[in-house]
């Protein structure tokens, strides 16, 4: 938009009133996005409603005029001026985007749909209550399931019956999924460190401190939002006997299997919550500072940075030469793994992205927050081949098994976009919704269910809650 048009002259409030619709646009993408735009005691309210992004009567927003003129609706859009045909003409304000918007008066605006999940819910095998919330998927292999939780318990359960083979506490909360390897059980706690354990018995073979010592994280959630969502950590990542880990203060260490000796260390000037990606001698990962890093896997001495403008705590899907991440800029985006540069961009409508993708072929699956779906995604466009809404927020990795997609969703309470807890199975060739089991909020909760996903073996998919259950269901 021109200066010129920051004066809005001859704008003025009766201009607005009235319910309005416009075609934002971002390379071929597009999103209808509609206002309803009214007067209560006094003030001009609006409305937002943008279908694409999951959004439907957001607000009310008090509408307010600065010095220069521009009416501003709410926290996306700004009306600058309106033209000769009674058009409003201004930007929406997609984080660091500024699309084009032109409103034209329309008669309604869309209502949300009410879904109507018309499947039967899985057979549940067992269920076992662990010491407290789980936020991310377990491990599963050897005979075990194995998770840990808020309370920094790493709790092993025979996968078969549920019963528990063994218990091992740490000095603080997990928020990350352990890794096992052969004999083995890597798992980081916020107490700062990794711990290697004995697969069979739970012994402690070795732990390492890493540099960031003790995490700081919010007490709060579940229980109340906090605006911060400091609710993952790194997960281990272990290749030919290094593990591969972000701390709490920033960076990644490799460590060795063996002994837990530090390697290497690569500093950030953020933390690390997401997993690194392996792409071949190079590590992909995003960071709380606001960029993708590439580093050498042997060395730790850094390839290229990409800055993408908010926080990154997904894992990138690495393929054939691409890494593609989702952040909190609302949008997906391909880098070369080479050189670090975009490839392709795709907004994802105000939604975050907190969900890593997982590759499956010539398509990845992976899910976003307020827009509450499930996507399949072409890997060398981005574009959506399906997508399906699961009633709540997927942050967590898709697991995926045959024809199936298994998705742990994410509930809230009292949040603008009202989210509902369950787990689901969906199609990967149709996207149709297949089982879903629903779960609901406890008592004085702001998050409830499932926002660590599951992990598939054998004939079953294991899970576990923000209210410290871990499931056993039949696939």
């Amino acid at each position: 938009m021109s200066g010129s048009n920051l004066r809005a002259e001859g704008l003025d409030r009766s201009s607005l009133l009235g319910n309005w619709s416009g075609i934002l646009a971002f390379g071929d993408q597009q999103a209808e996005v509609f206002y309803e735009i009214d007067e209560e005691e006094g003030k001009l309210v609006s409305w937002l409603t943008l279908e694409k992004g999951g959004l439907y009567a957001m607000g009310p927003s008090v509408v307010e005029r600065d010095e220069a003129g521009v009416w501003k609706l709410d926290w996306f859009g700004r009306v600058y001026s309106v033209d000769g045909n009674g058009q409003l003409i201004g930007a929406f304000q997609h984080y660091d985007k500024a699309l084009e918007l032109v409103l034209e008066k329309v008669d309604t605006v869309p209502p949300k749909p009410k879904e109507k999940w018309a499947v039967d819910e899985p057979r549940v095998d067992w269920v076992v209550e662990v010491a407290g919330g789980v936020w991310a998927a377990p491990a599963a292999g050897q005979g075990l399931v194995l998770v840990g939780d808020d309370s920094g318990m790493v709790t092993a359960m025979h996968d078969d019956t549920g019963n528990v083979a063994w218990r091992f506490r740490t000095g603080a909360g997990i928020y990350a999924s352990p890794k096992l390897d052969e004999d083995f059980l890597y798992a980081s706690s916020d107490d700062g460190y990794v711990y290697c354990l004995a697969v069979g018995d739970g012994v402690e073979r070795w732990r390492t401190r890493l540099g960031g010592g003790f995490m700081e994280r919010s007490a709060r959630l579940p229980r109340v939002d906090d605006g911060a969502y400091d609710y993952r950590s790194s997960s281990p990542v272990i290749v030919e006997g290094t593990l591969f880990v972000g701390g709490a203060k920033g960076g990644v260490w490799a460590l060795d299997t063996e002994t837990g000796e530090v390697l290497w260390e690569f500093v950030t000037e953020g933390r690390v919550s997401g997993d690194v990606a392996v792409a071949g001698d190079v590590l992909v990962f995003g960071c709380r500072d606001g960029r993708v890093y590439a580093i050498d896997r042997n060395s730790g001495s850094e390839r290229w940075r990409h800055e993408v403008g908010a926080e990154v705590v997904s894992t990138p899907a690495v393929h054939d030469g691409l890494a593609i991440v989702g952040s909190r800029n609302a949008s997906l985006l391909a880098l070369d793994v080479e050189t670090g540069q975009p490839r392709w961009e795709s907004l994802t409508w105000t939604s975050w992205v907190e969900s890593s993708g997982v590759v499956s072929g010539e398509r990845m699956f992976i899910g976003s927050s307020d827009v509450a779906k499930l996507c399949a995604r072409k890997l060398d466009t981005g574009e959506i081949g399906w997508e399906r809404f699961l009633g709540g927020s997927l942050w967590a990795k898709p697991a995926v098994a045959g024809r199936r997609v298994y998705a742990g969703v994410t509930g809230s309470v009292g949040y603008f976009a009202p989210h509902v807890g369950a787990f689901a199975c969906v199609d990967a060739e149709s996207g149709e919704l297949v089982w879903r089991m629903e779960f609901e909020p406890t008592e004085e909760a702001f998050l409830y269910g499932c926002p660590g996903g599951g992990v598939t073996e054998g004939e079953r998919v294991y899970f576990g809650t923000l209210d410290g259950r871990v499931f056993a269901v039949k696939r």
